[in-house]
């Protein structure tokens, strides 16, 4: 049995060899290449051996939440560095490694934004895996967030008046603020949930607002896009 095993997972990562490899060689334009890029997709997210070391994790009652980002942002990083590609190496020994550490640096975002105490509820504090270094604001991010802590034009101090929901006292949020939660990871699950917003108040408040601050702040310089409308996902991808 057991070698009957090892066979269906030799026969299956020479499948997704040849598929990286396919990817690879056709131009990025290639209609073929977005074709395999799905199937390799399909066949990574519905692998019997796709695995997070995880260790006390799987307990969490958000458990779900973080894995399907974690996978997400995975497939993303996954095509996204396919050139750099070992094919010596078993694509899903790379994916798992990968997976390991988007699961953490996810877990790692809520750990730094949220108090220790308020953390602990969600998020298990133990030991990072070997090799894991925590993620440092990229140079581009550091100055985002300085132009949007600094600018003082009407767009992005516009204001969301809205009740609290827990505490029924009335709450502000100024736009550049919201932006400044995307920049650090949340969504606006996360800031509704954080806040206590009604979710139909801000939503409106960033449909309203959200692409008119897009573009600003590409005109400024800063190619940002945070999750407004949907999430990012590779072509074909499905929700873990």
């Amino acid at each position: 049995m057991l070698q009957h095993v090892n066979k269906n997972n030799d026969n299956f990562d020479q499948e997704l060899r040849e598929l990286v490899l396919t990817i690879k060689a056709l131009p990025k334009t290639d209609r073929a290449r977005r074709k395999a890029i799905n199937d390799l997709i399909s066949k990574i997210q519905n692998a019997h051996n796709l695995k997070i070391n995880f260790g006390e994790f799987n307990d969490l009652p958000n458990f779900q939440d973080l894995y399907t980002d974690a996978l997400s942002d995975t497939l993303v990083y996954i095509i996204d560095n396919i050139e750099t590609y070992n094919p010596e190496g078993k694509v899903m020994a790379w994916v798992n490694k990968t997976i390991t550490f988007k699961f953490w640096d996810v877990c790692y975002k809520q750990v730094g934004r949220k108090g220790q105490k308020q953390a602990k509820n969600q998020v298990k504090i133990v030991s990072f895996p070997e090799g894991y270094e925590t993620p440092a604001p990229s140079e581009e991010d550091k100055l985002l967030r300085e132009f949007l802590e600094q600018d003082t034009g009407e767009l992005l101090n516009k204001l969301l008046n809205y009740i609290n929901q827990e505490t029924q006292v009335k709450g502000r949020i100024l736009l550049k603020e919201v932006l400044l939660m995307l920049l650090d990871g949340d969504k606006q699950k996360d800031i509704r949930s954080q806040l206590h917003i009604p979710a139909q108040s801000l939503s409106s408040f960033i449909k309203r607002n959200g692409e008119d601050a897009i573009n600003y702040l590409r005109e400024n310089g800063f190619d940002f896009e945070p999750n407004i409308q949907k999430k990012r996902k590779v072509d074909g991808a499905k929700s873990a």
